[in-house]
């Protein structure tokens, strides 16, 4: 007995508290509550001999002690001095009330497991007692057996006995659910869309609650705080999507990357201390290089410095010291075929997150490029062209703004030519037409080679503790079924965090600068040129 005692004083006065609070009204009550409870089950204690399951029975004696302070609660609510003199006499009242007490109590207990039960369990269940439907009748709704149905009722009669008897609390997430942003990478445009999934929370938390380890249905309700009815739907949709895998039955386990919470936080710090040293010698380098870069005919005009601060950071290093490149085989083949990478982070993306689209323009051998940070409010998407021409082939605009570049002017093409003025693409000056959008030419590739060269020995040494730092988080978390992914998810994090953190390094310094709401130069949109 006295081992008994030990482990409640240990293990379950902590329980018996929060038990407490979530079931009243104020702090003196649970604390009265947990008190009550604790004194009860020492009292069981020292007059039962032979305890089979200890928990179970110290929580059927926290629920028992919780269902008469409802009564005590109540009567005492309700009781005045004419109630005490009748109080005796209208005994078979009061035990009516405790009676009704105690059933809402089992109700709400009831309902609460029936709702984490499982699919026919709880289908069979709801239908027999409910609906009140003969065994024949729900065979047939459910496109049963009888036999299957005789079985799904025993059980699941069996599943809320023992549910019932044990102490179950919903998950933190139940009412705090994580921050949870998700992002992808591919080869090509696919189907799946993960932002549309992911803009809700369910989904989002149940990745995390199946990112560790597989869990049953049961336990993504128990941590979400959500009946198995709406956790199957959802399930379903992330399945379908490969999202979540099955790699028991009945389990269920993420099958993306995902950067927990604590892992974000020590990595902005890592990366911020590393560009706020490199920034300056990144500034220093700009100004020695401006000079040149105006000579490479990036733009046809006299473009300010901050359209070339702009391009400068687009096109230099902001990683060194590994090779970050990746091929097709480094992705692995999503839910459409297409090759890519999915991963997330257990919080909201910083502002300068940094997003990047391209597409290839065989005829006139260019390359359209857009690239901006995910959380900045710009008036327009700077990747409408670059949309537009890989998903639906219509090269149009592109070919349409790099004739203007190249100042081959077609009559044909002046609705085409209104519509890149008016979006920010072109504009006029002194009746020629211009183009507003960097290239990349053959001088400027040249000049950012030597360019980055200069830059890489500067930057190597300080992104070698990182590049260790990321790749251990990866190897340490990820999820079996991706182990053979580890290199490439590594080289896709640290692309992401680098231009994320370098970018915001570089706006705190004031060496790039957005645009105001009205103003529509595209100053992270450029073409390449072969």
């Amino acid at each position: 007995m006295n081992e008994n005692v030990r482990i409640l004083t240990d293990d379950y006065l902590k329980l018996f508290h929060a038990f407490a609070v979530n079931r009243t009204n104020n702090a003196h009550e649970a604390e009265e509550l947990a008190q009550e409870t604790a004194y009860q089950c020492i009292s069981a204690l020292s007059k039962s001999v032979n305890i089979g399951d200890l928990n179970a029975f110290l929580w059927s004696i926290a629920h028992n002690t919780y269902k008469r302070w409802l009564y005590k609660k109540k009567h005492n609510q309700n009781r005045t001095e004419s109630d005490n003199i009748s109080y005796i006499e209208n005994i078979a009242d009061i035990t009516n009330i405790e009676e009704n007490l105690v059933k809402s109590e089992d109700m709400r207990l009831l309902r609460r497991e029936l709702s984490l039960l499982t699919n026919f369990y709880r289908r069979t269940l709801t239908c027999f007692y409910y609906d009140e439907l003969s065994i024949a009748a729900i065979a047939a709704e459910l496109d049963l057996s009888v036999e299957m149905v005789k079985f799904y009722l025993q059980k699941g009669r069996t599943k809320l006995k023992e549910a019932y008897n044990m102490s179950k609390e919903y998950g933190e997430k139940s009412f705090n659910p994580a921050p949870f942003e998700v992002f992808r990478g591919t080869l090509d445009f696919c189907s799946v869309d993960v932002w549309s999934i992911f803009k809700r929370k369910l989904p989002c938390q149940i990745a995390l609650v199946c990112y560790d380890s597989a869990k049953k249905t049961d336990e993504i309700c128990l941590e979400t705080g959500v009946p198995a009815a709406y956790i199957e739907d959802e399930l379903k949709i992330l399945l379908e999507s490969e999202l979540l895998i099955s790699p028991v039955k009945d389990k269920y386990q993420t099958n993306f990357f995902i950067l927990r919470k604590n892992a974000v936080a020590q990595l902005k710090e890592q990366f911020t201390k590393m560009y706020e040293k490199h920034a300056p010698a990144v500034i220093t380098v700009y100004e020695k290089y401006l000079p040149e870069m105006k000579q490479c005919d990036i733009f046809k005009y006299d473009a300010p410095d901050k359209r070339y601060a702009w391009f400068f950071e687009g096109k230099i290093i902001d990683f060194a010291g590994a090779n970050l490149d990746m091929s097709a085989d480094d992705y692995m083949t999503l839910a459409d075929g297409v090759k890519g990478l999915i991963y997330a982070q257990e919080a909201v993306s910083e502002y300068f997150g940094k997003n990047h689209s391209g597409a290839y323009y065989e005829k006139e051998n260019i390359e359209i490029h857009a690239s901006s940070p995910s959380r900045y409010h710009y008036p327009r998407c700077e990747r409408e062209l670059v949309y537009e021409a890989a998903v639906n082939k219509n090269y149009s605009k592109v070919s349409a703004l790099y004739d203007i570049y190249k100042g081959r002017i077609n009559e044909k093409d002046k609705e085409i030519y209104a519509e890149l003025i008016e979006q920010g693409y072109a504009f006029k000056d002194g009746g020629k037409l211009v183009c507003d959008v960097a290239v990349h030419t053959q001088k400027s590739r040249e000049l950012f080679k030597k360019i980055n060269a200069e830059l890489e020995v500067i930057l190597a040494p300080l992104c070698k503790e990182i590049y260790e730092n990321i790749s251990g988080i990866v190897k340490a978390t990820i999820p079996p079924q991706l182990k053979q992914y580890i290199h490439a998810y590594t080289r896709f994090e640290i692309g992401f965090y680098a231009g994320m953190y370098f970018m915001e390094s570089l706006y705190g310094k004031g060496f790039v600068t957005m645009p105001e709401d009205s103003d529509k130069t595209p100053v992270s949109c450029w073409l390449d040129e072969f």
